[in-house]
């Protein structure tokens, strides 16, 4: 945001008769004077955990030639004796885990010139000087015109051949930029758990309590870890595959979906400060899937459970089995009860970059329940969702089952 804007090192403050009629922040353009001589703005980022280790990145469209960036002690930019002409000011920052706002703020300045640079005294010295040329004018005109002809069809081939270019390289830039959002949603929560077990253990040792079955522990937690950073770069993998409709072969084979999901919800009570439960009737339910990918699945589920979820809430974790029309299906549900999904984004959820209208404040990028909706739907599964604003969620996956067994 912009909590500041100075000229000649005052603060300007809204008023009708000033370049601000509002706050700076509500403010998209400022017009001043050619003799505004001194210009500041201030900025600030949003983000209240460790502000002190924030970092901004800012540029002035028209001025400046590259981005700056500077730490959270510089916040405030000058520029002095801009000419006459528009300009974009434009800022982003981000916060103490590095991650950068990737949209930022714009303000447009425009600095009106002085009355002998004006469009008006220009076009009169023009006319003065076109006058004296109009004789040699009308001698070329016909010669001017066949040139322009031919420039027009020129231009007309090479507008087109950049126009193809830059569609395929805003597709690449798409991509990229998808990627990039994907890696740090997907590899922060198995490299923070990682770094934590590191800790831990050293911790540990400098006390000298490092017991043989501790760091047997602590190196299996360190080895799942890393496990899990590689399958989250498989999962990122399978986006980019899926963005670009590129065939997303599974790895079929009979899975026990009871062992499977106890076996991640034991993993995640671990790391974990929230209380999840974990129920079913049956000891095993068969269903052919690709392991991996409906682990990373349903780890997508309890992340998003624990979340948007109170520390200390109460998660609650079910396998069960249904049969519709003679159709056998397992029916896999994660119920929470944090924040809960507005009414008008319920029908979103499952879409890319969208999100819950009240969770602006948490951190996210709208890409993970994407991706769950898509692995599901290649397993021949559904998933849906219900919700309560102020009282938690259900995400429920229905897979095709090879068996029916016995309840327990």
């Amino acid at each position: 945001m912009f909590s500041a804007f100075l000229l000649a090192n005052k603060p300007v403050e809204p008023s009708d008769s000033g370049p601000l009629a509002r706050p700076i922040d509500m403010t998209d353009t400022v017009q001043l004077g050619w003799d505004n001589r001194v210009i500041s703005i201030e900025f600030a980022a949003l983000s209240f955990r460790a502000p002190e280790f924030s970092r901004y990145r800012y540029m002035l469209d028209g001025f400046d030639t590259q981005w700056s960036e500077v730490d959270s002690t510089r916040r405030l930019v000058t520029y002095t004796n801009l000419d006459p002409g528009w300009y974009v000011f434009r800022v982003t920052g981000s916060n103490a885990s590095g991650v950068w706002n990737p949209t930022g703020r714009a303000l447009t300045l425009i600095i009106s010139p002085p009355w002998w640079g004006t469009w008006w005294f220009r076009i009169f010295g023009t006319a003065i000087i076109a006058g004296g040329l109009l004789v040699a004018y009308l001698w070329r005109v016909r010669s001017l015109k066949a040139q322009q002809r031919l420039l027009e069809a020129v231009v007309a081939q090479r507008t087109q051949a950049l126009e193809e270019a830059l569609g395929t390289q805003q597709a690449a830039l798409d991509t990229r930029d998808e990627f990039l959002r994907a890696l740090a949603h997907d590899l922060k929560a198995p490299l923070s758990n990682l770094s934590w077990h590191v800790q831990m253990l050293n911790r540990r040792a400098r006390d000298g309590r490092l017991e043989p079955d501790a760091l047997d522990k602590g190196l299996e937690a360190i080895s799942i870890g890393s496990a899990e950073a590689v399958a989250a770069i498989d999962e990122l993998h399978d986006l980019t595959r899926l963005a670009a409709s590129s065939p997303l072969p599974l790895q079929l084979e009979p899975v026990d979906l009871v062992a499977l999901v106890r076996q991640l919800v034991a993993a995640r009570l671990e790391t974990s400060r929230h209380d999840v439960e974990f129920v079913s009737d049956y000891e095993t339910l068969t269903g052919h899937v690709d392991r991996a990918r409906l682990a990373r699945i349903f780890d997508n589920l309890l992340d998003n459970a624990t979340k948007y979820s109170p520390a200390g809430g109460q998660i609650r974790v079910s396998v069960d089995r249904e049969v519709v029309d003679g159709a056998e299906s397992a029916v896999l549900r994660v119920q929470d009860y944090g924040l809960g999904i507005p009414l008008e984004d319920l029908p979103h959820v499952f879409e890319r970059y969208r999100r819950g209208s009240n969770v602006a404040q948490i951190p996210g990028d709208g890409l993970g329940l994407a991706s769950v909706r898509q692995l599901v739907e290649l397993h021949g599964g559904q998933i849906g969702v219900e919700s309560r604003e102020g009282r938690g969620s259900t995400f429920t996956i229905r897979l095709p089952l090879s068996h029916a067994p016995a309840p327990v």
